[in-house]
């Protein structure tokens, strides 16, 4: 059996015209049940070889990146070099990728999702794009579940916020949107607080790069040139691993949405 952990970046709800985070990414990576402990074992190892502070605490990529203190984390980035910073990263992405997980990706730009949606529905009703992502990467994950004739579970970051509405949409989507028609997912969706779980925390880290490069491609927004290569870098790393998911907004999809 399959497991699928996701975790988002640029989340800003139904904020669609923030210019601060013009993207939403939500990115899942997936592994077979049995290299679960073997991979998980290996992270908390490998993350106490690359920084002391990573020690019995979650990564959250942007706290790394924007040398951030956090004592509820339990870690202090300030006290280090934006070179060192941005090495931390660069070896807890190569430890990603060494493992080939595919990493499913649904890229939505907020204002011409905001555009599309009024086209539909109008200016008066509000759908938070969280909800479309889910439903690509889903539907992305259930095909790779198809195509390797295995069963899989959905694990997604414990959003407080959205938990009701995924259930609701979880039950009127049944994957019947799917090409193929068979859904291969097992369960509910499952939530877990991303501080106790190093799979969520591993997709954190794609999801936070794969937004930093298409703002970069998209909008130029990088103030710090070595950050921005960095960015440039990390997502190169990733981007064969990469599945992008089609986002296949119509009138049938906007009504299961609509929750």
């Amino acid at each position: 059996m399959y497991l699928m952990y996701a975790n988002e970046s640029g989340n800003t709800g139904t904020d669609l015209d923030n210019k601060e985070q013009p993207l939403l990414s939500l990115t899942g990576i997936a592994l077979d049940d049995k290299d679960w402990y073997d991979i998980s074992n290996e992270f908390e190892k490998r993350k106490s070889e690359i920084c002391p502070d990573l020690v019995s605490s979650e990564v959250h990529a942007v706290d790394i990146f924007s040398a951030s203190k956090s004592s509820k984390k339990g870690y202090d980035f300030r006290k280090y070099t934006l070179k060192e910073d941005l090495k931390i990263l660069e070896d807890l992405v190569n430890f990603i990728v060494s493992y080939n997980f595919p990493i499913f990706n649904c890229i939505i730009n907020k204002s011409a999702y905001r555009k599309t949606i009024n086209k539909y529905i109008g200016n008066s009703v509000k759908i938070d794009p969280y909800l479309l992502g889910f439903t690509c990467i889903s539907s992305a994950y259930n095909d790779y579940l198809i195509h390797e004739q295995k069963n899989g579970m959905i694990f997604l970051d414990e959003i407080k916020d959205k938990i009701k509405d995924i259930n609701i949409l979880y039950d009127k989507l049944l994957f019947t949107n799917f090409e193929s028609n068979t859904n291969n997912i097992i369960e509910k969706v499952v939530y877990l607080e991303s501080c106790k779980n190093n799979f969520i925390q591993m997709a954190d880290i794609c999801s936070f790069y794969i937004n930093k490069y298409y703002c970069i491609k998209l909008f130029d927004m990088s103030a710090n040139i070595t950050k921005k290569q960095h960015c440039i870098d990390m997502f190169k790393k990733l981007e064969p691993h990469i599945i992008s998911c089609k986002i296949p907004l119509d009138d049938n999809l906007i009504k299961k949405l609509l929750i």
